[in-house]
């Protein structure tokens, strides 16, 4: 991954998935840069290897009893481990618990070490081996620090998330309107939102909430649509499509091929999706395509013996 700690249609070449964090405490550290916006998330992209330099920092102090270091040398070591973990246990997005009390004994112990060797000040000091008296706190310190921020990060809420199909997961889940045309947003704003939600719940495998977004979005698009064909006639008080299906047939407006369109859209998608019992009844009863255009036919007459007909139709 680039950049400093901070997929409907674009694929990507490299399959590198994708790890996120629940959590809306912003990291200095883990979180990619850019990406706080007015819009706070609560799934961050964390870069994996944030860590893995956590670990590489804070590692040679382990080292520091048994390859001999001048004075000098076990300065710059605390100071780089010092700096790598104060961020960690203060100001990153993975809010440790567990382990920040052990942490804190581990960077007590860096911060005094480095503060006693400050005070030498005598250059011929500065070559002078290390005391053991003054390193074993520290190696005892991170021993402590690693068993409990294992065990920590182990049970830490940390998900990947999976591809879906041929589409890109960070499309999905940062910038879901590169998935539809690039006039949209300036076309039709109030549909964004509801594009963004849509696409994220396709990436973390919401159906259901996905279809409620698109079709909200569809219906955003379905009033510019009408004030472009209307020449800005008042709208339709409902927001529901069949009554603006309704007055652009009485207005005699709009292309037929799209009112059909939106029609079977309204009809063999929406009204399924945002009627559960319609849905159970179907979703339990109904096998067949034309089992299924029947029940959508009678829910949208107001069948009363709609709930028969699918009973009698099971395929």
């Amino acid at each position: 991954m680039n950049d400093s700690i901070c997929s409907l249609s674009v694929p990507r070449q490299s399959r590198n998935r994708n790890l996120i964090l629940h959590s809306r405490e912003i990291g200095i550290f883990p979180v990619r840069k850019g990406q706080l916006n007015s819009e706070r998330s609560a799934v961050l992209r964390v870069d994996g290897y944030y860590l893995y330099t956590i670990g590489a920092q804070l590692r040679p102090l382990a080292q520091i009893a048994t390859v001999p270091l001048s004075q000098r040398d076990a300065f710059f070591a605390l100071f780089v481990a010092e700096s790598a973990l104060e961020p960690l246990l203060y100001r990153s997005v993975f809010r440790l618990r567990t382990s920040l009390r052990a942490g804190e004994a581990l960077l007590s112990a860096i911060r005094g070490l480095r503060n006693k060797l400050s005070e030498g000040g005598e250059a011929k000091e500065a070559n002078q081996p290390l005391d053991f008296n003054d390193v074993f706190p520290i190696i005892q310190a991170l021993a402590t620090f690693e068993i409990v921020l294992n065990a920590e990060l182990a049970l830490m809420p940390l998900y990947v998330v999976t591809q879906k199909a041929g589409y890109d997961t960070s499309i999905l889940i940062e910038n879901g309107t590169a998935c539809f045309p690039d006039d949209l947003a300036a076309k039709v704003p109030e549909a964004v939102p509801d594009i963004k939600a849509a696409t994220r719940c396709i990436a973390f495998e919401l159906p259901t909430a996905a279809g409620f977004h698109l079709h909200r979005a569809n219906e955003s698009v379905l009033r510019g649509y009408w004030d472009a064909v209307t020449n800005g006639a008042p709208r339709p008080k409902s927001r529901n499509i069949g009554d603006y299906l309704g007055e652009l047939d009485k207005l005699n407006k709009g292309d037929d091929t799209v009112k059909s369109a939106l029609r079977d859209l309204k009809d063999m998608h929406r009204n399924p999706l945002i009627h559960p019992a319609f849905v159970r009844i179907c979703g339990r009863r109904c096998g067949a395509y034309e089992q299924h255009t029947q029940c959508n036919r009678s829910y949208a007459q107001g069948d009363t013996a709609q709930d028969d007909y699918c009973a009698n139709s099971r395929g």
